[in-house]
């Protein structure tokens, strides 16, 4: 997806599509020690309920 700024809308969406093509697509979260962890947790469970359950989490 890149790095672009979407809301949770956009974000369901584009998770969507990628499942829909492809459900083994690994997915790579990247935040800082300032990132919420509600956030991160949200987008996990997102990409949990469409099928993409290869998840890292990478801190900087």
């Amino acid at each position: 997806m890149g790095n672009r700024i979407l809301d949770e809308q956009q974000l369901i969406a584009e998770v969507q599509s990628v499942a829909a093509s492809r459900r083994d697509t690994p997915v790579l979260l990247i935040a800082d020690e300032e990132s919420a962890l509600r956030f991160i947790t949200r987008v996990m469970d997102i990409c949990r309920k469409e099928g993409l359950d290869r998840i890292r989490l990478q801190s900087r």
